[in-house]
């Protein structure tokens, strides 16, 4: 069980020469933290025999992807020539300033929300009676534009359809029977499957009438590209550019740059598949753009004019749902303990809206 493993800076270090295969080969562990407060990395550089830590101050609060843009920067650094211990160092404060700037606006670093309007879309073409079932996760900055940008490609296709919300962060959430309706049949749940969870229940699926699931689309999300292109701009020396003293990007990073796509059915109704095809390509070159035209939300406010289209700053800072979405924001108290933390820091009702005026982006076009 790594629970029992040791976490003082002894028996760090011993991980680390353990996993060197007896110096034959560097090891860079993250997660490593030698005093309360910090967090960094332990490594074993085998060039020069040495066991060295790396140190910042820990940031209590969750980020995904971090050990993946950590070896990105390592990598690129390590490539340039510069030692393992320098490498790390470069890759912990990167990734402290992302977590300072984020934690600071409020604001996860999130994926985007271009799949969304494409799940909403098939989404309404495929429920007969109207009602999508849509479960979130937690109420926090990010996901209404996701909740909306779904609502909207449902509603593209079908004017009728409404979004039946909830969440899966509620402390009497019942993963079996997520919503009262039975007539809820088709719902879009997480991105991906878990270990946990079973192998059917993620992405946008159908209920059958035997009770059994039925995939619909599901979102691929590349890391990949990000990570390489975060490694390439440190090679080509672009990557400093990014930042002056403790100032991070977000990375807005969707369909046009490769990171997003989804996979449909083979079952799917060929003239439906072209129209998905169609609005990917759309969303690829820019020309289609959900959250354009009158958007009206659940009180009744216009949020953006029928001649105007939202900013992605604008998008990332909703904190409404549209008019087609059944369903509300649920208070803290609601939560399950583990999520409150979550929610405290970045929650939709605990938190003001980020000022969209201080927001910097990189859209994913090759350079980082």
């Amino acid at each position: 069980d790594y629970r029992e493993l040791p976490t003082d800076e002894d028996g760090l270090r011993r991980i680390v020469e353990a996993l060197s295969l007896n110096g034959k080969r560097s090891v860079a562990l993250t997660g490593a933290s030698l005093s309360p407060g910090k967090t960094g990395a332990m490594c074993f550089d085998a060039r020069t025999g040495q066991t060295e830590a790396v140190q910042t101050d820990f940031i209590a609060h969750p980020l995904h992807g971090t050990g993946d843009v950590f070896a990105s920067v390592l990598t690129g650094a390590l490539v340039k020539g510069v030692s393992l211990v320098e490498a790390a160092s470069q890759a912990v404060d990167f990734i402290h300033a992302c977590a300072v700037r984020t934690v600071a606006q409020d604001l996860p670093l999130r994926e985007g929300v271009d799949f969304e309007p494409l799940l909403g879309m098939l989404a309404g073409a495929t429920a007969a009676n109207n009602k999508i079932g849509y479960i979130a996760d937690y109420p926090i900055f990010g996901l209404p534009s996701s909740i909306n940008a779904f609502a909207l490609g449902a509603r593209m296709v079908n004017p009728r359809a409404k979004i039946y919300l909830t969440w899966s962060a509620l402390s009497d959430f019942d993963e079996a029977h997520p919503f009262d309706d039975p007539e809820i049949r088709v719902i879009s749940n997480r991105d991906v499957s878990a270990p946990s969870h079973t192998a059917l229940n993620h992405g946008l699926f159908r209920l059958t009438d035997e009770g059994e699931m039925e995939n619909l689309g599901i979102p691929i999300l590349d890391w990949g590209k990000m990570y390489l292109t975060l490694a390439r701009s440190i090679l080509n020396g672009k990557w400093g550019a990014d930042m002056s003293g403790a100032r991070a990007l977000d990375y807005w990073w969707g369909m046009s740059a490769g990171a997003i796509d989804i996979a449909v059915t083979q079952r799917l109704d060929p003239a439906l598949a072209r129209l998905i095809d169609m609005m990917r390509d759309g969303l690829r070159d820019g020309t289609v753009r959900p959250f354009e035209g009158l958007l009206v939300d659940q009180k009744g406010v216009v949020r953006c004019e029928k001649d105007e289209a939202l900013s992605p700053a604008q998008i990332l800072a909703m904190n409404y749902l549209l008019d087609n979405v059944v369903g509300h924001v649920p208070h803290t108290d609601r939560l399950r303990p583990e999520a409150r933390a979550l929610v405290e820091l970045q929650g939709l009702r605990e938190r003001r809206s980020p000022d969209v005026e201080e927001f910097s982006w990189s859209t994913g076009s090759g350079e980082a």
